[in-house]
């Protein structure tokens, strides 16, 4: 697979936060335990972890993970995975939400970042395993109940609608009849293949939307052995019992320290990802089947409209830890007292949330997990690719509106000026003809009739021309808005990175299931850049 790079530079939507942590470090080296790219730190985070990450603990949380993965039916890679976790490996984890058909080519990314990084500490003496976090305990169902993809030369979205109740965590989100009608579509327009059967197993109507995501990337990543991790789990949570009692105790001075972190970073320049209060503790309390954030009021707390003292919420978190869930900042540390992580995978908006994480870490497990950013790459597919040369663009040039692209385009490839020119040769006929009428009539007024029908003749070609050069030039442009149509849905639909919005089972649909390992191979994870991707 060829492959080039772009740096983030020439990327869009890339904020000044993420590309410091990426290039310029030292600028965010306060709220960030270790630089991304310099791999000198392995050792050292992995004797933190082994110092508070107790045997007992990490032999409870494999037994959950072989349960919950032979449920996905797992293959014997997570199996033996699952073993060197229990006997001391360290985790490369990263999560995503459960989306339908695995969501945005970004998942896949993920995923393949976490397999890398794990084979890449392994390599250098550290036995490490790859995990994914499923994001079952968020109840944005609307975010995961769509799948988008190419077709003619445009976008279409596929979506439906889960049986759940509003406000309940996408785990208790299970799949309506219709989904065996949106893979139908999805072979109409695809063609049947290989992900398509897979679709067909994974995606039946009933199931948990996260079983069918977790049967899918277990099918996907098989061979590399990448264990799956449902956190809505009662057990898990019951192993999580002492992490929520401490987060409740440590509740008001956690979100006096985030407030002053929102305020470092807002004073640097910087943008803070989460929105926090003085009455923030970034936990939720499942009640009556909905999640509802839990804040500090007048010495207790409340949620839902239900108040309760500090006493009645930590005695939830000793006899009932599974009624609690973690908010966006919290997630990773909560993650994090559950596994032993070497570092976390994340995109931009995870790295940005670290950096008011980074107060939660210290707080309540005494280190910080460094954060890595995921693989962000383009894949150019052939008919695209024929376009791109054809008009000699690159894929810099195609980061601003299909109008846009357009517009350059039709600058590049339709004639300049060309209507002017022939309205000029008709007046210069109009002009050589009356001219030479005249001359001819002081030679023979005879001749002047047969002037007139030449010149009549010559004006009827010309515009017969005219006529034939305009619907040249009609079919070229339609040619041109086509091609910058299909270039903007192909490479930055809807205004964004083609892998935040085209599906990454789209392009398995149309280069086969082998794709995966050709992005393992050909994807570097050595340095900051956007990797542009040709099957």
């Amino acid at each position: 697979m060829r492959t080039e790079s772009l740096a983030l530079d020439l990327t869009p939507h890339v904020s000044r936060l993420y590309r410091d942590h990426s290039c310029a470090f030292e600028k965010v080296a306060s709220y960030y335990s270790h630089p991304p790219f310099d791999r000198t730190w392995f050792s050292a985070q992995q004797q933190s972890v082994m110092v508070d990450h107790p045997q007992s603990r990490r032999q409870a949380v494999c037994k959950v993970l072989t349960r919950q993965n032979a449920r996905w039916s797992a293959g014997n890679e997570v199996s033996s995975n699952l073993a060197k976790l229990g006997s001391g490996a360290m985790a490369v984890v990263t999560g995503q939400q459960v989306s339908l058909f695995g969501g945005p080519l970004f998942s896949l990314l993920k995923a393949l970042t976490a397999i890398k990084l794990a084979k890449e500490a392994t390599q250098s003496g550290i036995e490490c395993v790859p995990i994914f976090w499923m994001a079952t305990e968020d109840h944005d169902v609307a975010e995961v109940s769509s799948f988008q993809y190419r077709i003619d030369g445009g976008l279409r979205t596929l979506s439906l609608a889960p049986q759940i109740v509003e406000g309940a965590p996408v785990a208790t989100a299970t799949l309506p009849n219709d989904v065996t009608g949106l893979i139908r579509r999805l072979a109409d327009d695809l063609g049947d293949s290989e992900i398509i059967e897979v679709l067909r197993g994974c995606y039946l109507p009933g199931a948990p939307m996260g079983d069918a995501f977790a049967r899918l990337l277990s099918r996907l990543f098989a061979r590399y052995g990448m264990i799956l991790m449902d956190p809505f789990d009662v057990k898990l949570h019951s192993i999580s019992a002492p992490f929520f009692r401490k987060t409740i105790e440590s509740a008001e001075a956690s979100a006096g320290e985030l407030l002053q972190r929102t305020k470092e970073l807002e004073g640097s320049g910087y943008l803070a990802q989460v929105k926090v209060t003085a009455t923030s503790t970034n936990l939720f309390r499942n009640r009556n089947g909905k999640r509802h954030p839990i804040q500090r009021n007048s010495g207790g707390f409340s949620a839902g409209g239900e108040k309760f003292s500090a006493s009645e919420l930590l005695k939830t978190a000793e006899s009932a830890p599974e009624d609690l869930s973690a908010g966006a900042l919290l997630r990773p540390v909560f993650q994090d007292f559950l596994l032993p992580t070497l570092a976390y995978v994340g995109g931009p908006a995870e790295i940005a949330y670290f950096a008011q994480s980074e107060v939660l870490y210290r707080k309540l497990l005494g280190r910080v997990t460094p954060i890595i950013p995921r693989l962000s790459a383009t894949l150019i597919e052939k008919n695209v690719e024929r376009r791109l040369e054809r008009y000699g663009l690159r894929l810099p040039d195609i980061f601003g509106s299909s109008q846009q692209i357009r517009q350059m385009l039709a600058d590049r490839n339709l004639p300049q000026g060309l209507s002017l020119q022939m309205d000029g040769t008709r007046d210069q006929i109009d002009s050589l003809t009356a001219s030479l009428e005249k001359s001819i009539e002081q030679l023979d007024p005879t001749l002047v009739d047969a002037a007139r029908r030449a010149g009549s003749k010559m004006r009827y070609q010309v515009e017969r021309l005219r006529r034939r050069v305009g619907n040249a030039q009609a079919v070229k442009e339609l040619a041109v808005g086509n091609a910058a149509e299909l270039l903007s849905a192909a490479l930055y639909p809807r205004g964004a990175l083609q892998e935040r919005i085209l599906g990454g089972t789209y392009f398995l649909a149309r280069q086969g299931l082998g794709l995966i390992d050709e992005m393992f191979e050909s994807l570097a994870s050595s340095g900051p850049q956007h990797q542009i991707l040709y099957p």
